[in-house]
């Protein structure tokens, strides 16, 4: 463990390619957009190993807590079928969600549109 900036600690993880990701313990005490970020860290393979499991399982717990992004990610998961079974409804579900915590959050590019516009 290190202590970071303010006192708060973070860990940090060496990827394959060795570099470092530091994650802070907020991530792990509920602060959803920190816990989104870690998600789409691991969808990418920024500083971690890329790992869809581990991306969902981020998504999810952010998601759970209200997260737009987090919701819209982890509906894009389920239209894909990226680290979770290929289901549409699911990814309809999750996008509606999206739309209702956060309207101004749609946007289309790089999303389905026709799952899109079942959610609206």
């Amino acid at each position: 463990m290190h202590t970071a900036q303010g006192g708060q600690q973070a860990r940090s993880l060496s990827s394959e390619t060795g570099s470092l990701v530091r994650i802070d313990l907020t991530t792990y005490k509920g602060l959803a957009s920190a816990q989104s970020n870690l998600g789409v860290k691991y969808a990418n393979g920024e500083g971690v190993p890329q790992d869809d499991a581990e991306a969902v399982r981020w998504y999810r717990v952010a998601a759970a807590q209200g997260h737009a992004s987090a919701e819209c990610n982890f509906g894009i998961r389920y239209a894909n079928g990226e680290g979770v079974p290929q289901d549409h409804a699911e990814a309809v579900r999750w996008f509606r969600l999206a739309l209702e915590d956060c309207p101004v959050f749609v946007y289309i590019y790089g999303l389905p549109v026709e799952l899109w516009a079942q959610a609206s």
